[in-house]
C-alpha cells in the first residue's frame, strides 16, 4: 500500500490479483485495520473489481481501492482481507509504503474521488 502525507492519509492498494478459477469472478470488498483494530475506510472506485480468469488486475494500474485513515503509519503493516465473490476470503497483512521511490509513480488522490 503506498500512502502520501496529507493530513489523513490516503493509500492506494498495490498488489495484482489473478483469478485462477474457469469462470469469472469479482472483488468485492478489501477490510484494512490500523494499530489495535481500529477499522479503516476504503473507497471502491468504480464498485467490485472484475477477476477474469488468468488475467492479472494490477489494483494500482487501475485505481481500484483507496485505503483513508490517520492512524496508517508508513513502515508499520497492517492486516488485510480480500472479500471474493466466489471463493474464501483472503487474508494478508500489508506494508504501508511511503510515495516515494518504487511508488514514487502511483497516483495516490488526496480527496475522495468520484466514480469514475
Amino acid at each position: 500500500m503506498a500512502t502520501n502525507r496529507a493530513p489523513r492519509s490516503r493509500g492506494v492498494l498495490v498488489g495484482a490479483l489473478i483469478n485462477e478459477a474457469d469462470v469469472n469472478d469479482r472483488l468485492l470488498d478489501v477490510d484494512v485495520e490500523a494499530e489495535s483494530g481500529i477499522p479503516v475506510a476504503v473507497e471502491f472506485i468504480d464498485g467490485p473489481v472484475p477477476l477474469a480468469p488468468d488475467e492479472p488486475v494490477r489494483l494500482a494500474d487501475e485505481l481500484t481501492v483507496v485505503i483513508s485513515s490517520d492512524r496508517l503509519v508508513q513502515g508499520s503493516r497492517a492486516p488485510l482481507e480480500l472479500t471474493v465473490d466466489s471463493s474464501a476470503q483472503i487474508a494478508t497483512t500489508v506494508t504501508v509504503e511511503p510515495q516515494t521511490g518504487l511508488y514514487s509513480e502511483i497516483e495516490v488522490p488526496s480527496r475522495p474521488m468520484a466514480p469514475r
